[in-house]
């Protein structure tokens, strides 16, 4: 995979393990304790197709996910969205959170 936006997609598919906890990439797969990642570059913050447990917080977030905006969320959730219901403390590494979002870029 390509390198994107400052990040490595390679290295960020590997980052991509702590988030499998809670996220699936799999069109087929149903949704876990949160949402499909599939596609989520440009798409809606808070609005997924199929799932319906986001916190007020962050359905009323909005935007579209882009670098900035998910670089902020990856840094720490509760701050992007005070009231979030993600219990993810975030990830403090600028280099890994750019991965990830190169990443999430070829999710389609």
């Amino acid at each position: 995979m390509a390198q994107a936006s400052g990040g490595d997609a390679q290295a960020g598919k590997k980052a991509f393990i702590q988030c499998q906890a809670c996220h699936t990439v799999d069109a087929k797969a149903p949704s876990r304790m949160g949402p499909s990642l599939l596609g989520v570059y440009g798409a809606k913050i808070g609005g997924r197709p199929g799932y319906d447990h986001y916190s007020k917080a962050l359905s009323g977030t909005p935007g579209k996910w882009d670098d900035a905006k998910l670089d902020q969320w990856l840094t720490r959730p509760t701050k992007f969205a005070a009231g979030t219901s993600m219990a993810f403390a975030g990830v403090p590494d600028p280099k890994r959170r750019a991965d990830l979002i190169a990443y999430l870029k070829t999710l389609k």
